[in-house]
């Protein structure tokens, strides 16, 4: 038997089935409301929210037998419902609606015996032009993808993987739970990234990836083996296919696209251009006179046509709109 305290000390008591998996079909309503109870049963239920439970509980055996499910589902999990927050809703922009036929999924036949051979968790998470995405991942890694990007996340007991496809993401790695043994990877076009315990970004540019260390280490290896370099917090790399090709000091102000800004430092306007244009689905054209220009501050990336209106302001230029798509940056005359 297992039993459920409440805060008043009361059970809500259901047998959990022992070791085996076979369970028979099951409506999904059926195991969508059982889940719903599990997801909420962390919450402080007051005495009516304990009856209707007991009622629903009674009224089918089918009731039970998800309920049943369910409570192995949580025995092999841990502490559900507090890692179904972090498995089931790891993407804030899931529905609550898609994070239930999640959890449904997962107490079938089949869901049961993936989690128990290790494969934890399993998505794709992607950024359009302008989006940024913050994750929080079932290992406790805080994930944040910045514009433009595309990541296969897979997590399991044994490793846990994340193949960057394209863009730009900024990793606060964690161990929780089932993943305190599992080491971190990262894998690029160039080269396979392992974190050491650390707070790293990761770019893939065009014709190379750029590695930052902000806290721990990371160990930089290409794809047949060979260790390159361990890189250390404050060192930032940048690598091809073939090994390290540069390397300085770490710019913590890269990361600021957290905060939908970026850090101009007297850079050329046409590389500020350049780095605007990664935030904007339209297009950017700069005259040539205005490309070596200086600018420094910080600007917003959320709005482009606000932030070049604003440059245009303490600059001698002019920036002319065409349907919001077509952006012009000329002298002022």
């Amino acid at each position: 038997m297992t039993h459920r305290p409440d805060r008043d000390g009361h059970n809500l008591t259901a047998s959990t089935p022992t070791t085996s998996t076979a369970y028979p079909a099951l409506n999904p309503a059926v195991l969508e409301q059982a889940a719903e109870w599990l997801l909420l049963s962390s919450d402080d239920w007051d005495q009516p929210a304990k009856q209707a439970f007991q009622r629903w509980l009674g009224q089918h055996q089918d009731h039970q037998r998800a309920w049943q499910r369910a409570l192995h589902l949580q025995s092999m999990l841990g502490n559900l419902p507090e890692q179904s927050a972090q498995i089931l809703q790891s993407n804030p922009t899931l529905s609550r609606r898609r994070a239930m036929s999640t959890l449904v999924m997962m107490m079938t036949t089949g869901g049961l015996l993936a989690w128990q051979s290790g494969v934890l968790n399993s998505h794709d998470f992607t950024t359009r032009t302008s989006e940024q995405l913050d994750v929080t991942l079932a290992d406790g890694t805080r994930l944040q993808l910045n514009t433009n990007t595309q990541v296969d996340v897979s997590l399991s007991s044994s490793r846990r993987q994340i193949q960057l496809q394209q863009g730009e993401i900024l990793i606060n790695t964690g161990k929780n739970g089932l993943y305190l043994e599992a080491p971190f990877h990262v894998s690029t076009r160039d080269a396979q990234l392992q974190a050491l315990g650390t707070r790293f970004s990761v770019q893939q540019q065009q014709h190379q990836t750029r590695l930052q260390v902000f806290e721990g280490r990371v160990r930089v290896s290409g794809h047949q083996g060979q260790e390159w370099q361990i890189v250390t917090a404050g060192q930032q790399v940048q690598f091809n296919q073939l090994g390290i090709r540069h390397q300085q000091a770490a710019s913590i102000s890269s990361t600021l696209w957290t905060q939908q800004l970026f850090a101009a430092d007297n850079l050329p306007l046409a590389e500020l251009v350049t780095e605007l244009q990664r935030y904007f689905s339209g297009h950017i054209r700069l005259h040539p006179t205005l490309a070596n220009q200086r600018v420094s501050g910080l600007f917003p990336i959320n709005n482009i046509p606000d932030t070049l209106s604003l440059l245009a302001q303490s600059h001698p230029l002019e920036v002319s709109n065409l349907f919001g798509v077509w952006l012009t940056i000329q002298p002022r005359l």
